[in-house]
């Protein structure tokens, strides 16, 4: 099997004020092995909430559902009055997918969800 990628764009921008504001727009555009929709959002304000985990990407769906007190979509969008703070999201979100992918190819690669027999002399 190959590895987990996810692949996505990182759009950043400056809203003319006052205040001026950054804004930092990320877009999965592909994946290899894991679904596209990673970000995660609160079902009760639409809000972003996180990027997701290898659990999130089995239990959300990809759209509102009052069911479930989250979903994921595949983009997310930062405004802030501070680039540092901008600078920072961007620097997360990449840390935070570069970790989803090498989570999933572990879970995938041998993790069992379930109760599995297990013998030891």
């Amino acid at each position: 099997m190959a590895a987990t990628s996810i692949t996505y764009t990182q759009d950043q921008s400056t809203i003319v004020g006052p205040p001026t504001s950054y804004q930092v727009i990320e877009t999965v555009t592909a994946t290899v092995n894991i679904d596209q929709y990673v970000f995660v959002y609160r079902y009760s304000d639409q809000l972003y909430d996180h990027v997701a985990t290898v659990l999130d990407v089995a239990t959300y769906p990809t759209a509102l559902n009052p069911a479930f007190p989250f979903y994921r979509q595949n983009t997310v969008t930062k405004v802030t009055t501070n680039s540092a703070e901008a600078i920072d999201f961007s620097a997360m979100v990449q840390s935070r997918l570069t970790s989803l992918a090498k989570e999933y190819d572990i879970v995938a690669s041998g993790f069992v969800i379930g109760t599995v027999p297990v013998t030891v002399p």
